[in-house]
């Protein structure tokens, strides 16, 4: 199992609670060019965004926290994630990863794309259910 997927799988469920944030974390276990993690709600096409930057999302967490508006959500962070690759790693034990949030904002299908500039290098389809 790889971050929700399983091995070879482009698809996966996430259980998620509204108005809150998702832990995410990205890997690369293999050597490649830098690239890009981007998403889009399938429905509309609206932008997913992230929080891969340093420290914490300002939301509240844990169960007493008050539900972030998903005006905030779509506010706050980043439309895309940056990736490159640790260069004092050499293959094929090369892994690198960065641990953040996923800010969903409805439930429904959700797709991420991985990117080399204008190369698509991969898709997923992520399942959003509401909890």
């Amino acid at each position: 199992m790889r971050g929700g997927f399983d091995d070879g799988a482009t698809t996966t469920v996430v259980r998620w609670t509204p108005g809150t944030v998702t832990k995410v974390v990205i890997a690369q276990i293999e050597p490649s060019p830098a690239f890009t993690v981007q998403g889009f709600r399938c429905s509309d096409g609206k932008v997913l965004r992230f929080w891969y930057q340093s420290g914490l999302p300002p939301v509240g967490f844990g169960p007493g926290a008050t539900p972030v508006p998903s005006s905030v959500l779509e506010s706050i962070g980043s439309a895309a994630v940056d990736f490159e690759a640790d260069p004092n790693v050499a293959p094929p034990q090369r892994i690198n990863f960065k641990l953040g949030y996923t800010l969903f904002t409805s439930s429904g299908l959700w797709r991420v794309e991985a990117r080399a500039g204008d190369k698509l290098l991969g898709t997923a389809i992520v399942q959003v259910l509401a909890v």
